[in-house]
């Protein structure tokens, strides 16, 4: 009996070990070179977020704002390699993409799978549909805490660029479906952006007034 679930254990993980192999393979086969050009793309912008956020604060600016400003930009620009750019070179306006506008015919269709098989290569995209935009919203409402509506729009048509793309240029899918995953990853971030800006806010005016009861009082401020 202890051979019979041992070697239904090993069945299981060498299961589990293919499904993961060919979950890699596809997703290096279909965008190989779009995951390079996003990570150059992350990496440059992460140098990019340090390099302003020094000056930033050399010049008594917020460093935080601005090296979020640039990590925002260098968000949108990866969505849009990693998801619009074509796999082939040189690309060609055909509109022979699908086009599938109705709700619920498009990835929203096999969200079970993400519960059934979460390493599946169907549930993979769903969550990749959302995951990408939660940076994106994050660090815009970082970035430009008094533009909060403009992060919104400026996110949604960032999706709406790359459907379009993927339509025309990049002959995929082009779904209501998939826009609507986008909008949750990007409203998701934009939430978790409008509390931690709220919270640091919080955090300074309570810095502020502390410093400020310790020189009414006489006692030093902190440097």
């Amino acid at each position: 009996m202890t051979s019979v679930r041992r070697f239904k254990n090993d069945d299981d993980a060498a299961s589990t070990q293919r499904s993961h192999d060919e979950l890699m393979g596809a997703l290096f086969s279909q965008f190989g070179t779009s995951l390079v050009l996003t990570l150059v793309t992350v990496l440059i912008a992460v140098i990019a977020s340090v390099v302003v956020a020094r000056r930033a604060s050399s010049e008594g600016s917020p460093a935080l704002q601005a090296a979020a400003r640039v990590l925002a930009i260098g968000a949108g620009v990866a969505i849009i390699v990693a998801t619009a750019v074509p796999q082939q070179w040189p690309p060609r306006i055909s509109g022979g993409g699908d086009l599938v506008l109705e709700l619920g015919r498009g990835g929203l269709r096999e969200w079970r799978s993400i519960l059934e098989a979460p390493t599946s290569w169907t549930a993979v995209l769903m969550l990749a549909n959302v995951a990408v935009y939660v940076p994106l919203g994050f660090l815009g409402v970082l970035g430009w805490p008094n533009h909060k509506l403009r992060v919104l729009v400026a996110g949604l048509a960032i999706s709406l660029l790359v459907e379009i793309s993927q339509f025309t240029v990049s002959d995929r899918v082009a779904a209501t479906d998939d826009m609507l995953l986008n909008a949750t990853g990007l409203l998701l971030g934009w939430l978790l952006g409008v509390v931690a800006f709220a919270l640091a806010q919080l955090i300074g005016d309570h810095r502020s007034g502390g410093q400020e009861s310790r020189r009414e009082h006489g006692a030093p401020a902190d440097s």
